[in-house]
């Protein structure tokens, strides 16, 4: 293989299985070396390499390709690997978990701070003032035969630290609140939220939600819990949100949403609310749009959207 002249026509190569399937390990880690790949995103390399590694019908092979990306993704000189776990997670692309602790650990070392990606708090119990690299850890969830295998790795991410096994449940949405892991939904809908604290693996509960929901969109502060629409168009809560308050130990409704949506995103905003991205709209239209839920003064339950 002529890796600079792979490199000038990477478009063309990235998509090939036939490059893919013929491409040796040495091959391909001399392509990521060439100086011209700098110039391509760090998202599609990590894409070609996932088509590279499963393009391998022999397991031994494709054991080793997996293997070989730790050495692999440094070699185009990639530095916001944040960037590629955000992009990744937009594009709907699954690597595998190797490879995602890989990119979380490039992550912390550029950054020089706790992995805030697929992170949560952890439940230690030094004292105050401790380092504030010690206070999250990286959580990672894998679902086989019928079992959820919850791994926590320790604050350098070198070792799992804690593992506990859950019973299956498809469509939960996870999310890191005080301390805890809360499973939220599922499916078929529900209104159950579950509870876990990583440090004893006990599992508790919240109380049930208004709504039943099957994979919701969700957000926490450090007060609440935001849940919005569901990824089915036919869970009974698909365009009603909620929201529960510690203070009131409750569910409150809040208002309807400018545009109504499903199939949406949230991101918690310091200071300012809860953003909800994108979407489907009542007409199966793809939305762009976003609304911004805010806190008003002195205001009970829900606050009020800005578009």
């Amino acid at each position: 293989m002529c890796a600079p002249l792979v490199a000038m026509n990477w478009e063309m190569f990235a998509t090939s299985r036939l490059f893919h399937v013929n491409t040796e390990i040495e091959g391909m880690m001399s392509l990521l070396s060439c100086s011209r790949m700098a110039q391509e995103s760090g998202a599609s390399i990590v894409k070609a390499l996932l088509d590279w590694r499963n393009a391998s019908r022999d397991d031994e092979a494709r054991t080793a390709r997996t293997t070989a990306f730790r050495d692999m993704v440094s070699l185009p000189g990639i530095q916001d690997t944040s960037k590629i776990i955000t992009d990744l997670f937009v594009k709907g692309i699954d690597i595998p978990a190797e490879w995602r602790l890989c990119l979380a650990e490039g992550r912390k070392t550029e950054k020089e701070e706790p992995i805030a990606s697929s992170s949560m708090p952890t439940i230690s119990t030094e004292p105050k003032g401790q380092n504030p690299e010690s206070r999250e850890r990286l959580a990672i969830f894998e679902r086989r035969n019928n079992v959820t295998r919850l791994s926590i790795y320790n604050a350098e991410c070198s070792k799992v630290e804690t593992e506990l096994k859950l019973p299956y449940s498809e469509c939960t949405k996870v999310l890191a609140f005080q301390n805890k892991l809360v499973f939220i939904g599922g499916n078929p809908d529900s209104k159950r939220v579950g509870m876990i604290d990583p440090s004893t693996g006990r599992v508790s509960s919240l109380p049930n939600m208004i709504n039943a929901r099957h994979f919701p969109a969700c957000e926490a502060t450090e007060n609440e819990i935001f849940v919005f629409s569901s990824f089915s168009r036919n869970s009974p809560g698909v365009y009603l949100s909620e929201v529960y308050e510690t203070a009131s130990g409750r569910w409150s409704p809040l208002p309807p949403m400018i545009e109504e949506r499903w199939h949406c995103t949230a991101v918690s905003i310091p200071d300012s609310g809860v953003l909800v991205i994108g979407g489907v709209g009542r007409k199966s239209a793809v939305l762009c749009s976003t609304e911004l839920l805010t806190r008003r003064s002195g205001e009970g339950g829900g606050g009020g959207g800005e578009k």
